[in-house]
């Protein structure tokens, strides 16, 4: 959203957009302001651009870090489909898996076009050699699989 006029802003075309800053550039004000680690958490995308969304965050995200700021991760959320607030039959189609629902139940369909596009992000940014202070002034929130299934031929970390 833009403020004042509440119209959507053209991520994919941020020129177009008066007043636009870049995602890393905000990131780094904020770390520079506050003097705190940063964790960029719930962030996704709708339908069909959730490949080009988590690549652009990626690109942010590693701007960050290359910067110097202690980055301490991407929380996708959500990971599976998620019904909307208002309109509980309305599906998003913004996690790793879509929800399908077919003879009252719920199936999962990885949605194989996001799930590519973030391997080929975890591939991009760095491993974190930081370690996790025992007292903390902000309150990370890890989320990981218990398993480490291969979806669509795919091994995620």
């Amino acid at each position: 959203w833009h403020h004042p006029s509440n119209n959507i802003a053209d991520w994919k075309n941020p020129e177009s957009v008066n007043g636009f800053k870049p995602l890393s550039t905000l990131l780094i004000n904020a770390y520079e302001k506050y003097n705190r680690p940063i964790v960029l958490s719930e962030t996704t995308h709708r339908v069909e651009d959730r490949p080009q969304w988590i690549s652009m965050i990626t690109d942010e995200c590693s701007k960050v870090i290359a910067s110097g700021v202690p980055f301490w991760g991407i929380c996708i959320y959500p990971l599976i489909d998620r019904p909307d607030w208002h309109q509980p039959n309305v599906w998003h189609r913004s996690g790793i898996w879509d929800i399908e629902i077919r003879d009252h139940s719920l199936k999962r369909n990885l949605y194989l076009p996001y799930a590519k596009a973030l391997k080929a992000c975890q591939q991009k940014l760095p491993d974190s050699d930081l370690p996790v202070p025992k007292k903390h002034s902000v309150l990370p929130i890890y989320t990981q699989m218990i398993e480490q299934p291969k979806l669509g031929g795919l091994d995620f970390k």
